[in-house]
């Protein structure tokens, strides 16, 4: 393996070192815990590697009494190794990069990063960004635009920068890691809410943007269905697309679907241009100088623009993408980590401005919180942006239930797996043969959590057809006899659930066979379970973002929630928090003290915001009534 090593110009050089095992960062133990690796010497480092190694032989060869399990797999993380990017110093920190540095699965670009990630950053929340616009006035909102920019980038930052010191692969990774599989649990549950929270917004703008289509492409289409079916129309709708798109919402490859984000950008790009254009002719061509008496630069008060922040964050909202697109990056130096960011979150900033600028200036204080509600259909380009934008938001629904759906089935395994590390493993004896020739037969020896010495293979909780259990060993201690004067060995296994041993099987051969019977059988019970447990999930979402889709008075209230609460929590106040408590041994500087203005200005403005959304539901809720 090849390390890389800083020059004097900042790029990185190749050199050889040895490659450190996952161990050389911290025991098993504190794997388990969360605890995130400490940065180490040059010289310290290969001195642990040295140990590892050892470690590994002394278990594997030595006749020891002792018994040994493994919940770590023999994949050794290649590392990067860097000096110093704040201020000068002479300590050297190791990147753990997960896949490593020269992986065929790195095949992105700085330019295909980028245009991925802010493909997926455009979505339904820039067609509310223009009503923030109008509340807030232009020169405040252009300020937490701005603002809301630079922290989505740093937050960005320190995420990536988390994933590079613990080797995490995704957003879970690296929260287990900083804070354990109780934190992990946390912000998988908020990951879940805010998810369904999406679904419903998701709901909200097919029913907007498709009804009027229809209703103008086929008018007398609206009239029968009223009149049959007694219903409002843009319901009916919503109702026949869930149906229609069921097929969809239940698949769990997407490779087809895989160029729909695009279609969103391009979507995005066509209804920026639109939009400029209808504002300028308003405001130049036809209505000459109307800007000069209807433009509102400053707020009316400041719960205007408490109203707008939440909206204007989550527009910027991509917190749990970038992992992905850093592992996909090619010669993922921290310079080129920076310029994917950068430059993901500048030409989001560019679209995104100049569309609720273009928006506001052509609806002014008549402006929806869906900017498209506002055009007449007859404008084709317009009609172009929204047929792009529907599209985009019918394709990419099954990508939010499939991690929402996932989520959900996460939860209570992470939830058994935290409960297990409370439980104390006892050790159990089990007594095999052992031949009188004097020679030491080791066993029983199970894999992947199948004793292959039982006559009926045991398959523990957590085995290889679940969820991939590592390799268990275990060694003979004593020797004991039976009554037709057999010599025995008693061997530690792990005790778990009540299970009892099981008669030795004379034959490895017929274990074998039984085992691959038995596993197979698991698997299609497995496999069919989790068919129904979808079909299940699916319809429960599907029926609750129904009823709040049709409940809720429109689009801005549900981002407004979100990003209120768990926009600011999931995106600002975690990051921050797992990277000060990852790299808490080191010296403050610039960054951590940004961090801690990012944990504590995230835990204000979430409870702020989310009492003034709160306070404005109920204030609604109460004049309708």
């Amino acid at each position: 393996m090849a390390t890389m090593i800083p020059s004097s110009s900042g790029n990185y050089l190749k050199s050889p070192i040895v490659v450190l095992n996952s161990s050389s960062f911290s025991s098993s133990k504190n794997r388990e815990e969360g605890n995130a690796p400490t940065s180490l010497s040059h010289q310290h480092a290969a001195n642990v590697d040295r140990t590892a190694y050892g470690e590994v032989n002394d278990i594997i060869n030595s006749n020891s009494n002792s018994s040994w399990t493994s919940d770590q797999s023999y994949q050794f993380p290649p590392l990067l190794r860097r000096a110093s990017t704040f201020w000068p110093s002479n300590e050297v920190y190791e990147d753990v990069l997960n896949p490593d540095h020269d992986s065929s699965l790195r095949k992105s670009s700085v330019v295909i990063a980028i245009f991925n990630l802010v493909a997926t950053v455009c979505g339904g929340g820039v067609l509310t960004l223009p009503i923030a616009f109008s509340r807030a006035g232009v020169i405040p909102s252009t300020i937490m635009m701005i603002f809301a920019a630079f922290v989505t980038d740093f937050s960005m930052y320190i995420l990536c920068s988390c994933a590079r010191r613990t080797g995490g692969k995704s957003y879970g990774d690296v929260t287990r890691l900083a804070f354990g599989k109780g934190a992990e649990i946390i912000v998988t549950v908020m990951l879940f809410i805010f998810l369904c929270f999406c679904i419903v917004a998701y709901f909200i703008l097919v029913k907007e943007i498709w009804t009027p289509v229809i209703s103008y492409t086929w008018p007398w289409l609206e009239n029968k269905c009223t009149d049959i079916f007694k219903v409002d129309f843009g319901n009916l709708f919503l109702v026949v697309f869930i149906i229609c798109s069921l097929p969809l919402l239940l698949k769990t490859d997407f490779h087809a679907l895989r160029y729909t984000c695009y279609v969103g950008f391009i979507s995005c790009f066509i209804l920026v241009v639109a939009v400029v254009k209808e504002a300028y002719k308003l405001n130049f061509i036809t209505d000459v100088g109307i800007y000069k008496w209807n433009v509102k630069l400053w707020a009316d008060s400041y719960s205007d623009i408490i109203y707008a922040f939440p909206i204007i964050v989550l527009s910027f909202f991509s917190i749990y993408n970038v992992l992905p697109v850093h592992s996909a990056l090619v010669n993922p130096s921290r310079e080129r980590v920076k310029l994917v960011i950068h430059g993901t979150v500048f030409l989001c900033f560019v679209l995104f401005y100049v569309l609720a600028i273009g928006g506001y200036l052509y609806a002014y204080g008549e402006t929806e919180d869906n900017i498209l509600l506002n055009f007449p259909l007859a404008n084709n380009m317009i009609l172009i942006g929204r047929l792009g934008f529907g599209f985009t938001l019918m394709f990419g629904l099954p990508f939010i239930f499939l991690p929402c759906r996932e989520a959900l089935f996460d939860i209570p395994i992470l939830i058994q797996k935290w409960r297990e590390t409370k439980i104390k493993v006892v050790p159990e004896k089990r007594y095999v043969c052992k031949p009188q020739n004097g020679i030491k037969n080791e066993g029983p020896f199970v894999v992947n959590g199948v004793n292959f010495d039982e006559e009926r293979p045991l398959l523990i909780h957590n085995s290889s057809i679940t969820n991939g259990k590592k390799l268990m060993v275990g060694k003979t201690t004593e020797s004991l006899q039976d009554k037709d004067g057999r010599c025995y060995e008693s061997v530690p296994s792990l005790k778990r659930y009540g299970s009892a041993p099981l008669p030795r099987l004379p034959k490895i051969a017929e274990t074998e066979v039984a085992v691959m019977k038995a596993n197979e059988d698991c698997a299609k019970d497995i496999l069919q379970s989790k068919k129904c447990h979808y079909l299940i999930s699916t319809l429960l979402l599907v029926t609750f973002g129904f009823i709040i889709a049709v409940t809720v008075p429109g689009v801005a209230i549900v981002w407004r929630i979100a990003g209120s609460s768990l926009t600011m929590i999931i995106g600002f106040f975690i990051p921050a928090s797992c990277y000060l408590k990852i790299r808490s041994s080191k010296l403050v500087n610039v960054h951590s003290i940004a961090a801690w203005l990012l944990v504590f200005g995230s835990i204000i403005a979430s409870i702020i915001c989310t009492f003034k959304t709160i306070f404005d539901t109920l204030s609604s809720s109460t004049s309708i009534e």
